[in-house]
């Protein structure tokens, strides 16, 4: 065996080799991302939570919720900025579980 012939077994196996490595960062790229997703997923399950036992275990911030949603005119000036606050939260979380899960393509 001359010395080109271990050359072109060198680039072989280096080529080789190197598909092989893209190949598996390319695994573990989407191994990561979807691992990332789902604690996304997590956290923004964990913020509703909160904001349901918030409006449960506070009286006056459930009945002020359900008041809102019913009839936001009947609202004082303090009760509807507490209410839209509760919304936007309940909207922002829409919004970011709606961008996770939407088709890749869409």
């Amino acid at each position: 065996m001359n010395l080109d012939n271990l050359a072109n077994a060198g680039e072989l196996l280096a080529g080789i080799a190197t598909v092989l490595m893209l190949i598996f960062v390319a695994y573990e790229l989407r191994a990561n991302r979807r691992q990332n997703r789902l604690s996304l997923l997590t956290a923004l399950d964990k913020g509703w939570q909160d904001i349901n036992a918030q409006m449960t275990q506070d009286e006056v911030t459930g009945h002020l919720f359900f008041r809102g949603c019913d009839d936001p005119h009947s609202l004082t000036d303090e009760e509807a900025a507490r209410f839209w606050y509760l919304v936007v939260q309940y909207i922002n979380h829409h919004k970011s579980v709606w961008t996770l899960l939407r088709p890749r393509y869409s």
